[in-house]
């Protein structure tokens, strides 16, 4: 019965390298489509894309790696065991301070208020960790421009067409 209606057939499909500018661009186009969906395989694991609803009004592409989305993998640092160094290459960066830019702003103008010393103003600066920052990996992007741009700085990557 399969035989006679071919769209009963499952379709075969394979990974090929992603090496052409065209490549890139076609990639590009399916993901900004409503429902994209995609396969990737880097260094023998596969990397799924797809189109989710990151809150209302919002689609966001979500990477899921090896089908999942670990939370453990969110929090996981290089001295735990759960550290998976795929995140790193397929994940958003990004850089959040300890101390926001405007909270620091309103915290320095209250102690200059205070009439405070310089050097105590630097040691309160100092004690509130105004120069820490935290890299923070987050499995997904807003757009499929910044993903594209993110992928093709991987090498050996391929796409499942």
């Amino acid at each position: 019965m399969a035989e006679s209606q071919g769209y009963l057939e499952p379709v075969k499909k394979t990974f090929i390298p992603v090496t052409s500018k065209e490549q890139w661009t076609a990639i590009e186009k399916v993901l900004t489509g409503m429902f994209a969906s995609l396969n990737f395989r880097v260094l023998g694991r596969v990397i799924g894309v797809q189109r989710r609803i990151a809150k209302e009004g919002r689609h966001d592409l979500f990477i899921f790696i090896d089908g999942k989305i670990d939370p453990k993998m969110l929090l996981a640092d290089k001295t735990t065991g759960e550290y998976d160094p795929m995140v790193q290459l397929v994940w958003r960066k990004s850089v959040v301070l300890a101390v926001s830019k405007q909270k620091q702003a309103r915290l320095i103008n209250e102690w200059k208020r205070k009439k405070l010393r310089k050097d105590v103003i630097a040691d309160m600066r100092r004690i509130w960790g105004f120069d820490k920052s935290f890299v923070m990996y987050y499995p997904s992007f807003g757009t499929a421009k910044s993903l594209v741009q993110t992928f093709r700085k991987i090498d050996g990557i391929e796409v499942e067409w």
